[in-house]
């Protein structure tokens, strides 16, 4: 990864700080129900929005590696973060039935501080997988997990 983005030159980030949200694209599953106070939340604390998929691979890479923090909604918008040596925390939000583990992959590897939220999916998977229960929307548990993130986000 290291020698990757090494020898990933040029591209232009549009981020002016070093706290980065990866929104959901607009089409496509597993998305947050009720993320209003959630992304609130993330943009009290100084995170700037970013869509990775509105960008080219260069300004991707360009853009995580000005990041100190990452933030975002589990999926592959979040995987560049393994081109980056300045990423120290990473803040995923994703649903139960996601069972994807590669943000953990990543955060290992890479010496990232991971803190993980999962939301109430509106599909389980039962005694078998289910791939519907995979893609499956999600709502994030304000009762249960706001608490904490705004917590967690204070001492950034």
């Amino acid at each position: 990864w290291n020698k990757i983005a090494e020898q990933a030159k040029g591209g232009i980030s549009e981020i002016n700080g070093d706290k980065l949200f990866i929104a959901r694209p607009a089409k496509g599953g597993r998305k947050c129900l009720n993320p209003e106070r959630l992304e609130d939340m993330f943009k009290e604390s100084g995170f700037e929005f970013y869509n990775p998929e509105n960008h080219t691979w260069l300004d991707q890479i360009k853009t995580f590696s000005q990041a100190k923090v990452i933030a975002g909604y589990a999926g592959s918008g979040t995987f560049n973060t393994m081109f980056s040596n300045s990423v120290k925390k990473m803040f995923i939000i994703g649903s139960d039935s996601y069972t994807s583990c590669n943000e953990h992959y990543i955060c290992a590897i890479k010496n990232i501080d991971l803190t993980y939220f999962w939301g109430d999916s509106l599909l389980q998977h039962g005694s078998q997988w289910s791939a519907k229960a995979f893609m499956s929307d999600y709502n994030f548990n304000y009762e249960r997990d706001e608490a904490a993130l705004r917590e967690s986000l204070r001492f950034l």
